[in-house]
């Protein structure tokens, strides 16, 4: 119902900030910055680009946790790396 929709930068913060404010430990993890913990999502597509009806086909290309890298998507290309590699992140 479009009446009852979320935005997705809405449904984006309440899988990360929200559960963490709620635990007590925001900022330091549910946010990108300096002293956070590096715990993020690369996702195989911008999910800002995509329609809203597609949004359920995107699929995570990598998680990190901690700085670390925890999930890798074998059968997905890794995307353009624009800076220093990541620590523990494998090459191509």
């Amino acid at each position: 119902m479009p009446s009852q929709r979320v935005l997705l930068d809405d449904a984006l913060r309440a899988y990360t900030e929200g559960p963490a404010r709620l635990a007590g430990v925001w900022p330091h993890q549910g946010s990108l910055g300096l002293g956070a913990l590096a715990d993020f999502v690369v996702w195989e597509r911008d999910l800002h680009a995509e329609a809203p009806a597609r949004l359920r086909e995107a699929r995570p290309s990598c998680t990190v946790w901690h700085g670390e890298v925890v999930h890798e998507a074998s059968d997905l290309p890794l995307p353009e790396q624009t800076g220093p590699p990541l620590r523990g992140a494998a090459g191509p």
